[in-house]
């Protein structure tokens, strides 16, 4: 694989996530029935005791959770490209959002609800080769070349994880999704720093 067929092929799943994310929104924010708020300036804490935001995050998750157009679109696509890469996708479960409220209201840091509870909705893909040319994707996200990609970064945790995560969104007042990109050689220590983590959440 070479750039050019790297950078389409990240496209091409962005894009659709992208499309769901409309989709989704669209659905949601006409039929929630509740206000949204401002996950930029809401901390963990005030999420955490603010029934009404409580409620309207529980809302979110659960009729996230209960949509079943990702499992139609998602796996085909993850069919079709199957010989290239690897996709998969999830739901947040709800004791999982719960360890990670309380794990962020134990640290001694605010931390707002826009760059924490930003994954909701998390897909990953997992590509041979990919850190050649993650540079240059990054480059590209970060330009804001595509507007629906609200924030990118490299996460370099050498050697325990490295990881381009981009997240999908259209204002502060929308739960972000979140896309998470692997190089196949990183694959195993990542899913083991990610099941250490998730454990440290649930000690708490």
């Amino acid at each position: 694989m070479n750039a050019s067929e790297c950078q389409t092929l990240v496209k091409t799943n962005v894009s659709v996530l992208e499309k769901l994310y409309v989709e989704f929104s669209s659905h949601f924010y006409e039929k929630a029935g509740s206000h949204p708020f401002n996950l930029k300036r809401t901390s963990i804490t005030s999420l955490a005791n603010n029934a009404k935001m409580l409620d309207y995050t529980m809302l979110y998750r659960s009729e996230l959770s209960n949509w079943l157009k990702p499992d139609i679109v998602l796996t085909k696509l993850a069919l079709a490209e199957e010989s290239k890469c690897k996709l998969g996708y999830r739901t947040k479960l709800e004791d999982s959002l719960l360890y990670k409220i309380k794990w962020y209201m134990g640290r001694q840091d605010t931390f707002y609800v826009l760059k924490s509870i930003n994954d909701l909705f998390g897909a990953r893909l997992i590509i041979p080769g990919f850190q050649e040319f993650e540079q240059e994707i990054y480059n590209y996200y970060k330009s804001k070349e595509d507007e629906r990609v609200r924030r990118c970064y490299i996460r370099d945790d050498e050697p325990s994880y490295h990881g381009l995560h981009l997240y999908i969104g259209s204002s502060n007042e929308e739960f972000p999704w979140e896309l998470q990109i692997w190089d196949s050689g990183k694959e195993e220590n990542n899913l083991k720093s990610h099941a250490y983590h998730e454990q440290k959440k649930e000690a708490v």
